[in-house]
């Protein structure tokens, strides 16, 4: 032989001896103590970094998930009776004259809900009285509770986090953008006017502008720095009040235009909102996903457990869980046989190396599967 990999004649003949192949695989050699610690340490440290990553993308996109569930349980708590739901097709008409202006709530009270059409048409957050991060910490908005209510002469002033779920993308508002408050009887349109930066220190933009009706928005700039020195600024003037009886806002309508991919986020939103009204949604999908993998590797470890050959022991977290994915996998080299010409041999790991195992079925000689051959992990 000359020190490839065995050939389907030689094995049936009996010609092959193991001892003739330079496979890296011929001899399992099980490593040392300080081997298997360097497993261990690498795989633990592989394994904390792919859940930091996870952790980093669900803080970033996902956490808005939980969010949805605890704003909606604030409104439910308050008595908000969302009668009317954006996918309405009604479209309110504006109303001329003084707007009504609902009475000031106690601390962390509920206010209503804010829509910003620029960050989509399921965007819409709650609204709750203060700005302590326990009541910021919802996801929500904040009202300041030294300016004025919506609708009321004056500025109506609010207070969001500056993460991608919540106020992350105020930047992105234009003039002309609509800011929405919604309360229990009375739709508060507001069109974005401009947009700056002051410092941190700075108190005087919740300041009353004159016999005008304004609404500010603040929040943390720049995005990811924590803390932030400064304050993204946004200023809208009002626009109009409608009842919420009469439908909705134009600027809620669904005959906005928007892309197929808002069109997708909505509806997934419009889904996760409405299951998340009865319970948080990263329990159940963690739950969902737990019992699919024990369903699955159940399923797996009944069908191929016979198949399964031993493998070399490690320490490495990641190469065992990766080991409970490869149920139909054996480690070692397996011949593929192509459908119709019976078995082909394998090769099983045993305490004196790599022993070849020819199975119980048709042991055929068909020079198409020659050399055919694969390498599991």
């Amino acid at each position: 032989m000359d020190g490839k990999a065995p050939q389907w004649d030689d094995i049936i003949s009996g010609e092959w001896n193991e001892e003739d192949s330079d496979s890296p695989h011929r001899h399992i050699k099980e490593p040392d103590t300080f081997g298997h610690v360097l497993q261990l340490v690498t795989g633990i440290a592989f394994l904390l970094a792919i859940i930091a990553i996870f952790q980093l993308v669900w803080q970033t996109y996902g956490n808005e998930l939980d969010a949805i569930h605890a704003q909606e349980t604030i409104a439910i708590n308050n008595g908000f009776d969302e009668t009317i739901v954006p996918d309405s097709d009604k479209i309110a008409r504006s109303q001329a004259g003084e707007s009504p202006v609902d009475p000031q709530p106690a601390k962390s009270g509920f206010i209503g809900w804010m829509y910003i059409p620029r960050f989509g048409l399921e965007w819409k957050r709650a609204i709750q009285e203060g700005v302590d991060p326990s009541i910021l910490a919802n996801l929500g908005l904040g009202h300041y509770e030294q300016t004025v209510m919506p609708g009321a002469m004056g500025n109506t002033a609010y207070a969001g986090h500056r993460t991608p779920s919540d106020l992350g993308y105020a930047d992105r508002l234009q003039a002309g953008d609509a800011i929405i408050i919604q309360t229990n009887t009375t739709w508060y349109v507001y069109t974005v006017q401009k947009s700056w930066i002051v410092p941190m220190s700075d108190v005087s933009v919740l300041d009353s502008q004159g016999d005008e009706r304004t609404l500010t928005l603040t929040t943390c700039d720049p995005m990811y720095q924590v803390p932030a020195p400064n304050r993204l600024i946004i200023r809208a003037s009002f626009d109009y009040w409608a009842n919420t009886a009469d439908g909705i806002p134009a600027e809620l309508s669904d005959q906005q235009p928007s892309t197929p991919v808002q069109d997708t986020v909505a509806n997934i939103t419009k889904v996760v909102r409405d299951i998340s009204k009865h319970a948080p949604i990263t329990p159940l999908l963690f739950a969902a996903v737990f019992v699919l993998w024990l369903v699955f590797n159940g399923i797996c470890w009944l069908a191929f457990r016979r198949e399964r050959e031993p493998k070399a022991p490690t320490w490495n977290v990641l190469t065992l869980l990766w080991r409970l994915q490869c149920c139909t996998c054996s480690c070692g080299w397996r011949y593929c046989s192509p459908v119709g010409h019976g078995c082909a041999p394998s090769w099983q790991a045993t305490s004196h190396g790599w022993k070849h195992r020819i199975p119980a079925c048709n042991r055929r000689k068909d020079s198409e599967f020659e050399d055919r051959y694969r390498v599991c992990a």
